[in-house]
């Protein structure tokens, strides 16, 4: 820009540049005047980058009162093409202080009323603008503006009266803030008077410390950061807040370091405010997730729902099934990959990374996994039966009983971690409900036996279980107090994951990091001998390690499914490509328990 003012009508033009991507400059090419511009405001352009949407303030230009305020009711929309120059009104009722216009990735337009609090959805059809929807939100309403998935986001503020004495005198008045986000349900409505919209706040700043008289709110996908912008006597400023202070600037941190080590962090995470707190409490809880799931991959929760006294029952119950005859469990054998149910032998399967699953044969001859399993399956699929052994004796039946409940929170948690990640990732919150609600998901039950010592000794590939990835969305693990996790760092290390009492460990697989489109990892780990529990063991003697206990719930979508890169992790905006093909969840599956046994 040169700094040169431009011949044109005051307040009657809309200015049109072209960004020079060698210079980093912008370059001055045309101006755009019409009987329809009437103080143009603020714009929002269309999909196709050549026509745009733009609110008149309604000021009067000429005459004793040119530059006067804006009047109530008096804005109006108009629609204009870059290439021809031709402007047009396309509304002009029912706009009372109209401050900003945003569109949304589903074509919308979204205006923000800022004397009524009321953020109205209009849809352009033919040669007019036509009001869909309104949301109250309840503050005065400043700038607009879309994130990557298509959220709206929102600058307000609380406090009207702060706010008139900060617009006359802005340099000595605060005004506390708040940024806003709109999420757009995912679908249709299935009832006529259901709300289409989840208004989720983002940053509260209550004392006004860090946000007064903040107008402008623009979200960083990649950086993962909400900048804020606001006008001081010294020109505008603006803040940078990340996503893990969204909705937190009065301290909400449900999360705590469980491991640190060789530059691996797995956070102990309360998962308890995601029930019963505050939506910025939740949002707190779904970022604290979600960004460890981008970073180790792993999390530790506590406060989950599912009581110690349940746990404790199904680990007993687990441990009273492997006591069983060899002949009992291996008339309850596994079959096929596309049914994965029933009892697995030692040495049968043997874990890998996905890069090795094409050298099994090799891997399970050297060294396999020391380890037996009880799969156990959505119940009731037909042809796809569970091997319960309640035909056997009372302790079989209650066994079945005691599983199938298991299976049942095991499936409700699931769903609420993944609202949880839905949030962290800018989705509405029940984006997944429909993706996971019929329960295709794998009930392991897993007894590592005793091993004499000389066997890792003699073999030093031998592991408990090799190292691996998850094949699924998420993994809900239960250690026994004697552990054995290891979780490979990005260094190469592989680092202790200590069991700690209540919690579970939760870690993303790889069809969630494909279905994220890799913003999400799937770590490898392993299972090897347990590191001695401090004050135990120091005299042993004995030549073998001692048997160990562990209960994982692997989650899956629906079978059906189609899972694609999810909204937000691709395209033009961003500056990303779609890495994976599309594939059903059934079909992945499938294929990655077929390379394992």
């Amino acid at each position: 820009m040169t700094g040169k003012a431009l011949d044109v009508r005051t307040e009657s033009s809309i200015e049109v540049f072209d960004l020079d991507l060698k210079s980093g400059k912008l370059v001055h090419i045309k101006s755009i005047s019409s009987e329809a511009l009437d103080s143009p405001n603020n714009l929002a352009v269309d999909k196709d980058g050549k026509g745009f949407l733009v609110i008149n303030g309604g000021r009067t230009k000429l005459g004793p009162f040119r530059g006067g305020p804006f009047k109530f009711g008096s804005s109006s929309i108009s629609y204009c093409r870059t290439e021809t120059g031709i402007c047009r009104t396309v509304a002009s009722q029912g706009f009372d202080l109209a401050n900003s216009i945003a569109m949304g990735h589903d074509g919308l337009a979204y205006i923000s009323m800022s004397s009524t609090g009321t953020l109205a959805v209009y849809k352009m059809a033919g040669n007019e603008l036509t009001q869909i929807d309104a949301l109250s939100l309840g503050s005065a309403l400043d700038h607009l503006s879309v994130d990557a998935r298509g959220n709206i986001l929102i600058t307000a503020f609380t406090d009207p009266v702060e706010l008139q004495e900060a617009s006359t005198n802005p340099q000595a008045s605060v005004t506390a803030g708040t940024v806003l986000m709109v999420q757009k349900k995912n679908g249709p409505s299935k009832k006529p008077d259901e709300e289409q919209y989840i208004l989720q706040p983002m940053i509260e700043d209550e004392a006004a410390k860090l946000m007064s008289t903040t107008t402008t709110a623009v979200h960083d996908r990649l950086l993962a950061f909400i900048e804020a912008a606001r006008s001081t006597e010294g020109g505008p400023i603006s803040t940078k807040f990340s996503e893990r202070m969204a909705g937190n600037l009065q301290e909400i941190n449900p999360a705590s370091t469980a491991v640190a080590k060789d530059d691996l962090v797995i956070p102990l995470i309360d998962f308890g405010p995601f029930y019963t707190g505050t939506p910025s409490d939740k949002h707190a809880v779904a970022l604290s997730i979600t960004n460890a799931f981008k970073t180790s991959g792993f999390v530790y929760l506590k406060d989950h729902g599912i009581p110690p006294s349940v746990v404790s029952r199904v680990f007993a119950s687990s441990a009273g099934f492997f006591r069983r005859p060899q002949s009992q469990k291996d008339g309850l054998g596994w079959t096929t990959p596309q049914s994965n149910r029933g009892y697995v032998a030692i040495g049968r399967e043997k874990l890998a990374t996905l890069e090795e699953t094409g050298e099994m044969d090799v891997l399970r001859g050297s060294a396999p996994d020391i380890k037996e399993t009880m799969e156990i399956g959505r119940e009731g699929v037909e042809g796809l039966p569970n091997q319960w052994p309640d035909h056997l004796d009372d302790e079989g039946k209650d066994f079945k009983e005691t599983m199938l409940s298991f299976f049942g929170m095991c499936k409700d948690l699931h769903k609420q971690v993944m609202s949880a990640i839905a949030l962290g990732m800018n989705l509405p919150e029940h984006f997944f409900d429909d993706f996971v609600n019929d329960g295709d998901n794998n009930l392991r039950l897993l007894h590592y036996p005793p091993v004499r010592k000389d066997v890792f000794k003699q073999n030093p590939n031998q592991v408990r279980a090799g190292e691996h990835s998850d094949y699924g969305s998420i993994t809900l693990l239960f250690q026994d107090r004697h552990g054995g996790l290891q979780v490979r760092s990005p260094k190469g290390t592989f680092v202790d994951a200590t069991p700690i009492p209540d919690t579970i460990v939760v870690n993303a697989g790889d069809l969630l990091a494909r279905w994220s489109n890799d913003f999400i990892k799937s770590t490898r780990h392993r299972v090897i001998e347990p590191p001695k529990p401090e004050g135990e063991y120091q005299d042993d003697t004995s030549d073998s390690y001692p048997a160990r206990y562990s209960i994982a719930y692997f989650c899956n979508p629906n079978n059906n499914k189609l899972i694609e890169a999810l909204p937000g992790t691709y395209g033009e905006e961003i500056n990303v490509t779609k890495k994976y093909a599309d594939i059903t969840a059934g079909d992945y599956l499938v294929q990655r328990l077929t390379a394992t046994y």
